[in-house]
């Protein structure tokens, strides 16, 4: 009669799962655009996702999830606070509702919080979102210094600024730790380079790598889809690159990251 009450089980197989920490963790919470457990696998033949092909089997792996939402502009409610999408998706109410996220109830624990997006904050109001949950600071294309201005991603006859890619996007991070993070911290990322226009730094070097997986059965198909699949590769260096820099930090050993599609 009730299909969805259930009685809870009293067995907790995530915490079973993890070690005590010494003291409050870190989170490090990656939203990764358009992540398919198909990738993070053998994909017709590829190996497009190596890095987190080789995670996957020392992390705790979800190879399915449910979701509240079907695309990106749902997945920062739904994921961070389980918020349904509706017609258009939380983010983007015009007025926010009460509710509660990882967000505002880790910050109200004393956690420093902070978004991360290469792209403008605006889209999909994922600025609006985090601002409303108290966060301590987002970061977007606005705070990318002098360093990156000759890594800007520009798409188009009218020369429009899509932001910049995922390593710069880490590499700005990680600069923002060394200067300004307090522990514990809360740091939301949303990656952008495999979200279309599809352009990525250093095209050319992935394009190459990507012929080396050619054959006759995929051969047609990488072909045709040259310019989305050389971003996935691009993606998961990003990734490794991020983590290997994190590994060197002395709070490495004290952070938990979180790592899901949109």
């Amino acid at each position: 009669q009730f299909p969805l009450v259930h009685l809870r089980s009293e067995n907790n197989d995530l915490y079973e799962n993890m070690n005590e920490f010494d003291s409050i963790p870190n989170v490090v919470y990656i939203i990764v655009e358009g992540l398919s457990d198909a990738y993070v696998n053998e994909y017709r033949g590829m190996k497009l996702m190596p890095f987190l092909n080789e995670l996957k089997d020392e992390s705790m792996y979800w190879s399915s999830c449910l979701t509240l939402g079907e695309r990106s502009f749902a997945v920062v409610g739904s994921s961070l606070g389980g918020l349904p999408y509706g017609d258009l998706g939380f983010t983007l109410l015009n007025r926010y509702p009460r509710h509660h996220s990882l967000v505002n109830l880790l910050g109200s624990k004393g956690f420093q919080t902070s978004f991360y997006t290469g792209q403008a904050s605006w889209f999909h109001k994922n600025g609006d979102f985090f601002h409303h949950n108290n966060v301590d600071k987002v970061y977007d294309q606005t705070d990318f210094g002098e360093e990156f201005s000759q890594r800007k991603i520009i798409v188009g006859d009218d020369r429009f600024f899509w932001g910049y890619n995922d390593k710069d996007l880490f590499k700005l991070s990680l600069a923002q730790l060394n200067t300004s993070s307090k522990q514990p911290y809360f740091m939301t990322f949303f990656t952008g380079s495999t979200h279309s226009p599809f352009v990525i730094s250093d095209g050319a070097y992935y394009s190459q790598k990507l012929q080396l997986f050619k054959n006759k059965n995929n051969a047609d198909f990488i072909s045709s889809n040259e310019k989305y699949l050389r971003t996935i590769l691009f993606a998961d260096d990003a990734i490794r690159d991020f983590i290997e820099s994190y590994k060197k930090r002395d709070d490495y050993e004290n952070t938990i990251f979180i790592i899901t599609g949109d």
